[in-house]
């Protein structure tokens, strides 16, 4: 049984790293059967010297895809062996140039014949595979200059995540919800007013004016909440809160979703909401959404509101 091969793509950059390993040993094998003191893992640095000169490992490290740190090992590791040498840059004394040796440049002639009984070998083994492992390997490394592995993750995380979150009407029995979510945060930022105890004690007044209010439910427990408010001004999107032990799951995000088609739905045509400039995070969050300032400056209404931003339906 074969583990890593049943773990599919799960596995490839282990996969890829028992394959290169399996490729450097027979490599190693090779020049040990030729008795040339060469190691194949010195094989880029070394093409990149012969073939271009002296270089600065901060070079060979740019042009090799590799870490600087990778190309001084191996730097050091040939210096030993008399391959390579360093010196100082003579049009820049801040400079060490690598290049090879007297004793690394007689090794060409030699290591060109193995390299190109190894590239032989090589195609051998990608003939038999029966497909372009070169250009499937560039679409692979394109695809990892375009967007990384880890924002890739994150965005199915995130995808994830959201997946999670059901979102519910609201009904009397979760209005204990409304005010506890609501309360947590204004007490952790600002202070309940007057004008959100009016509300957040009487969620009923929403609904019987017209209003909306959502809850995000995760596994049957409810963490956040969102609402849509009749006002004389128009259509307020307002009490929007998730509990601090699900924050960072993309819930503000859903709910946010979930108001706005539900807005659309009740044919708003424009959604206002009072913010805070230093709730940044949640600026942001409403900046992606389409709301942008209309004003700013103290709000009548909210002691804590100095922004005011609008969206188009």
């Amino acid at each position: 049984m074969d583990f890593v091969r049943e773990l599919g793509v799960l596995a490839l950059g282990s996969r890829l790293r028992r394959l290169s390993d399996r490729i450097m040993a027979s490599g190693q094998q090779v020049y040990r059967m030729t008795e040339i003191d060469f190691e194949p893992r010195w094989f880029p640095v070394y093409r990149l010297l012969a073939d271009h000169g002296a270089q600065t490992v901060g070079d060979c490290a740019r042009q090799l895809g590799l870490t600087h740190a990778a190309v001084s090992q191996t730097a050091a590791a040939m210096s030993k062996r008399g391959i390579t040498t360093s010196r100082e840059d003579s049009e820049d004394a801040r400079r060490r140039l690598l290049e090879l040796t007297d004793k690394g440049r007689s090794l060409l002639p030699l290591l060109s014949d193995i390299w190109s009984d190894i590239e032989a070998s090589i195609r051998d083994v990608v003939e038999y595979g029966g497909v372009d492992i070169l250009a499937a390997l560039e679409g692979i490394e394109q695809a990892l200059t375009v967007q990384s592995l880890s924002e890739r993750a994150s965005e199915h995380r995130a995808a994830r995540l959201m997946d999670a979150v059901e979102i519910i009407d609201f009904e009397p029995a979760l209005g204990e919800h409304f005010r506890d979510l609501n309360v947590e945060w204004l007490e952790k930022y600002f202070e309940v007013e007057p004008v959100d105890r009016e509300v957040l004690w009487n969620p009923e007044r929403i609904i019987e004016d017209g209003g909306v209010i959502l809850f995000a439910r995760i596994n049957e427990t409810i963490v956040g909440t969102c609402a849509i408010l009749k006002q004389k001004e128009g259509w307020e999107l307002s009490k929007m809160a998730v509990t601090a032990r699900y924050q960072g799951r993309k819930i503000g995000k859903a709910l946010m979703l979930a108001t706005l088609e539900r807005a659309r739905s009740m044919g708003i045509e424009t959604l206002f909401l009072i913010t805070n400039s230093t709730l940044t995070p949640a600026i942001s969050m409403y900046r992606k959404m389409g709301f942008r300032v209309t004003q700013s400056g103290q709000h009548p209404k909210y002691q804590r509101g100095d922004l005011m931003m609008e969206m188009s339906l």
